[in-house]
């Protein structure tokens, strides 16, 4: 292949991906068909397979591409104290969830962005994942299976700045080890339930709750 035709290849696989976070946006993930993407960009539905053999691959790719410009979007607001980053980070999610809430859905529980995550321990000791590991039927991967599974450096850039910052903190705090990912546990959970209802329009996001909610999750007893 030449250095022009892997050049329009590289573009016409953003156009598709592209297309993909449009739909999402407009119907949900669910309703993401290749066919629907490639009319989309006006491409041919075989030619849509040469850059993704079916709907779980592209909405891998969709999924990840979302997370990396989540993670542009955020980078610019972390602060020389974590509690900051992550304060901030989480506003900036509920809001994207009032504006955008099927993206935000599809961020949070699409197939794309949990279903290669291995189970970790606490999802098995808790059951979640069910007695043969994976996601649990409802097709969720739950949040302790998010927080602590092993996954390919750098895939999920939006997660790995979060893991970041929940790092820094913890480190700053002088807690232990362990503390690190039960605190990405119960603040992870929070943003994604919280997050989940203003999508909805169950709620709308209140600043104030929401630092409440943070300042007392910084207080769970790590012995539990």
């Amino acid at each position: 292949m030449t250095n022009s035709q892997d050049g329009r290849s590289t573009q016409t696989r953003r156009r598709l991906i592209d297309a993909a976070i449009g739909l999402v946006d407009q119907s949900g993930w669910e309703s993401v068909t290749l066919k629907a993407v490639a009319h989309e960009c006006g491409v041919s539905a075989p030619a849509s397979y040469k850059h993704f053999p079916n709907k779980a691959a592209l909405l891998k790719a969709t999924g990840m591409e979302m997370s990396t410009r989540l993670a542009r979007a955020c980078e610019p607001l972390v602060d020389a104290d974590p509690r900051n980053s992550l304060i901030g980070m989480g506003k900036f999610i509920l809001t994207f969830a009032g504006r955008h809430p099927r993206l935000l859905e599809f961020v949070m529980f699409g197939p794309g962005n949990t279903a290669d995550l291995p189970r970790t321990r606490e999802a098995g000791r808790s059951g979640a994942a069910g007695e043969a590991g994976g996601a649990p039927a409802s097709g969720r991967a739950p949040a302790c299976q998010l927080a602590s599974a092993p996954r390919e450096a750098g895939a999920y850039p939006f997660l790995d700045l979060v893991r970041r910052e929940v790092a820094r903190l913890t480190a700053l705090q002088g807690r232990p080890p362990e503390a690190e990912n039960r605190f990405f546990i119960a603040m992870w959970s929070f943003v994604q339930g919280y997050s989940a209802l203003v999508a909805a329009g169950a709620t709308s996001f209140d600043d104030g709750f929401f630092r409440a909610a943070f300042t007392a999750l910084l207080t769970i007893d790590e012995r539990t």
